[in-house]
Parts: structure tokens; sequence; C-alpha cells
């Protein structure tokens, strides 16, 4: 099987960052301070997955069980249970996950597919929660999270990660930036080699907050 090696970063990742079940990482999260510390470790953590993920070929799903991907949630957590933090991510660890799913012998390609798919979902999920966190901090704590710091990561990955999560950081940005967020919302709308959805999620959240400036001014 061939070598798929983590960058020592993700490896060292801090607690609860680094657990590889979306469900406990969720619960162990409720625990954290809303500090400027905590915030300052979120974005260092997003800013790896993001970096990883941009250099992430997702595999093709044609050697992946369609037993597996139909419910591909609960998959993730089932493998999690061998591989409880990223730091324990291994092919043979799979290898043994696909045995027990009454598969004898799983081809190479199947291994290899899933564990990278998996790998793949784990860092997506840290990245969607990392995000929810932080608008969490920000409703509860307000001038705690880093807004020109955010602004640059989402700035610099913006067009190196798929468009869904692109979405997903122009709508944290745009959340805790507000104001300061318009110039990054007015330079991607005006980006045309941008997916059509991110520049209309731009788009979307700049006339809202303009929207509700206006609001205010009349109200």
């Amino acid at each position: 099987m061939k070598p798929i090696t983590l960058p020592k970063s993700l490896l060292k990742l801090p607690y609860p960052w680094h657990i590889s079940s979306g469900t406990q990482r969720r619960q162990q999260i409720e625990k954290l301070s809303y500090s400027p510390d905590e915030s300052e470790t979120s974005l260092e953590v997003l800013e790896q997955c993001l970096h990883t993920l941009s250099q992430f070929k997702l595999p093709s799903e044609d050697s992946i069980p369609e037993s597996l991907m139909q419910y591909w949630d609960f998959s993730a957590e089932w493998l999690a249970q061998s591989m409880p933090t990223l730091g324990d991510f291994d092919l043979a660890k799979v290898e043994e996950r696909l045995k027990e799913y009454e598969m004898a012998s799983p081809t190479v390609a199947m291994v290899e597919d899933v564990g990278e798919y998996w790998l793949w979902w784990v860092l997506k999920d840290i990245v969607s929660t990392i995000l929810k966190w932080l608008e969490d901090v920000f409703r509860k704590a307000k001038n705690v999270v880093p807004i020109s710091r955010l602004i640059d990561i989402t700035l610099r990955y913006l067009q190196q990660v798929e468009p869904h999560i692109a979405q997903s950081l122009l709508s944290c940005t745009a959340v805790i930036g507000w104001n300061e967020a318009l110039p990054l919302l007015e330079c991607v709308e005006r980006n045309t080699s941008i997916s059509s959805s991110v520049i209309d999620s731009a788009r979307g959240y700049r006339q809202w907050i303009l929207g509700s400036k206006s609001s205010a001014l009349l109200g």
C-alpha cells in the first residue's frame, strides 16, 4: 500500500481538535473557555487543516463500498473507534476495520481510498467545527476573536479549497468581521476566477451587512 503521511503539525494538534470522532470532539469543545488564547489556538488549527485540505486530492469513491458511503457519517465514526485521534491514522487499522465489516480480503485500492476519504472527512469536519465554535465565541465574548487574522486566513485559502468549504469560511468571516469583512467580500465578488457559488455567497453576505446597516440608520 502507498504511504499516506500526515504533516507533523496535524499529528500534534492540541486537545480537543485532534479528536477524530466529530461527536466526541464537539462534546469536548463545550468545555473550552472563550479566551483569546483558545481563539488563537483554534485559528492555528484552522490554518493547518485548510493547508492540508488545499493539497488534498479527494480519492475516487468507486472502490469504497456503497454501504459505507450511503451512511458515511456513521462509517466515519465507526472508523474513528480504531483511530481516535489524527495521530492514530494507519492504513493497517483501516484494513482491519474493513475485514470486520465482513470483507475477508479488501483490495489495496479500497483500503487506500477509504483511508484517504476518511482523512478528508475528518479534516473537513474539524474546519466546520472550528468555524461554528468561533461564531459561538463571538456571540458570547465579542472581541475575543482576532478578526484580522480570520480574514487573512479566509483570503489565503478561499480559492484553494472546495467551494462549500470556501462558503463556510465566508459565512464565519462575515458574521464575525461584519464591517471589517466588507473589503474581502467585495474583492471576492469582483474575482471572476472564483466559483460562482462562492461569489454568490459573498454578494449575499455583503448585501446582508449593508442592509442591516441601512436598517439600523433608518430605525
